[in-house]
């Protein structure tokens, strides 16, 4: 297995964006519940319809998922989102090979990103000082760090919520600055109605 050619890399990116876009609309056709004619209620399958139909575009891949700091299976209230430990992140959304870890701690690559608010491009995650081994075949890592209004349901507050987008591949120094010009733009798909809230670093 090998690191993909740019050329091919961004082919790849283009067909995910086009899919990307047409199942997040078809999804945000069932969400018409707004506050004051805005900020319609969040839905988390928008989430999975991005780190299904981009884990199944590159193979190179062995996971691609969401960590946020918001419990999403409250015992109490259900599918509330509340905020959880800030000292922990769960995953919301993920297709991998394998399992991954959740609840994970702040001192792997995802709780770095999130706390400094920046992408951060790991070339070998063996080198990469507190990373959380979920899978021994990854080899490399994207972390990228957004935040984003979530109304769980009409007429409940609004939560800032931090999300990171996670990426693990089974090649070394996979990752550059395309899949994050990319990602970026794939997560900026997310915005409703043009608020211009959502926030990626």
């Amino acid at each position: 297995m090998f690191k993909l050619k740019s050329d091919i890399k961004e082919r790849l990116y283009q067909e995910s964006i086009f899919e990307i876009k047409n199942k997040i609309n078809e999804i945000n056709k069932f969400s018409k519940s707004k506050i004051n004619g805005e900020n319609p209620t969040f839905d988390f399958k928008c989430l999975t319809a991005i780190s299904t139909i981009l884990f199944d575009k590159f193979d190179n891949w062995n996971f691609c998922g969401f960590y946020t700091d918001l419990s999403l299976d409250h015992p109490i209230y259900g599918n509330l989102i509340l905020p959880c430990d800030k000292f922990q992140l769960d995953f919301s959304t993920f297709k991998s090979d394998k399992m991954p870890c959740s609840s994970i701690e702040m001192h792997g690559v995802c709780g770095k990103s999130l706390k400094s608010r920046k992408t951060i491009i790991v070339p070998d995650v063996e080198k990469f000082d507190g990373h959380i081994v979920c899978d021994s075949q990854s080899k490399s890592e994207i972390a990228i760090t957004f935040i984003m209004p979530i109304l769980p349901y009409v007429g409940s507050e609004i939560l800032e919520s931090h999300f990171v987008l996670d990426i693990d591949s089974k090649v070394y120094d996979d990752f550059d600055l395309i899949d994050e010009k990319y990602l970026k733009k794939i997560i900026n798909l997310l915005e409703l109605d043009d608020s211009e809230s959502l926030i990626i670093f």
